[in-house]
């Protein structure tokens, strides 16, 4: 079976599992409007990776979708079935894979960015500390959105301030997980052989080379 058939079958099965879960959910159970849609917007996230391939966007790594497709697959479980409220470390592995997958988008991203922009040369220290920042700006813009939504509708997303304290030590292992991955990655892989197995879109390419002679001419 091919990696793309491989990839394309645990992304449908977890989109129809998570489907299945919150129809469930919303007939059986008095769940809330932002429950239910928790549950149909991770499901139809599941379809990303789908999504992009089809569009020749990208071919998402098969590591970023088996860490992705964990991660939205267990939120999504832990808020349609209570597991938040019910399993006190529910929250801290569901914090930090998030953060994996964030750190690790950022990451390959970067890679990118440093390919195709010809004013931008990255080192690996710097790549590490770009990693911890843009991990821990998701984390921070995070729990703002749980402020906000609890206010609005009443939910519990921030039990205290040591939750949010708590939240913020599982994002920053998360990113600390892929800092060391990367510094893995440089030492036994060639980034460019990572760029050209996301087969990036042309127009997407062209885009970020653009963007690097307008910042040159700038």
């Amino acid at each position: 079976m091919s990696r793309f058939t491989v990839q394309t079958t645990i992304c449908l099965s977890a989109s129809a599992v998570l489907m299945v879960m919150t129809e469930l959910s919303a007939t059986h159970t008095s769940r809330l409007n932002y429950e239910i849609a928790t549950g149909i917007f991770c499901a139809v996230f599941c379809l990303v990776p789908i999504l992009l391939n089809r569009l020749r966007i990208m071919t998402v790594p098969a590591t970023l979708v088996l860490i992705s497709i964990v991660s939205v697959f267990f939120h999504a479980y832990g808020v349609l079935l209570m597991r938040y409220d019910l399993v006190r470390t529910w929250d801290i592995f569901t914090h930090t894979t998030s953060s994996v997958v964030v750190s690790l988008c950022a990451f390959y991203a970067l890679l990118c960015i440093d390919r195709f922009d010809k004013g931008m040369r990255t080192s690996p220290l710097m790549m590490h500390v770009y990693i911890i920042l843009i991990t821990m700006t998701f984390s921070v813009v995070w729990e703002v959105f749980e402020l906000l939504a609890d206010n609005i509708w009443s939910i519990h997303m921030q039990y205290s301030p040591w939750d949010t304290v708590k939240d913020f030590g599982c994002d920053a292992l998360g990113a600390l997980i892929i800092v060391a991955y990367a510094g893995l990655f440089y030492r036994y892989r060639d980034p460019d052989e990572l760029i050209e197995d996301l087969d990036l879109h042309p127009g997407l390419v062209r885009y970020l080379e653009a963007h690097s002679d307008a910042g040159q001419d700038a």
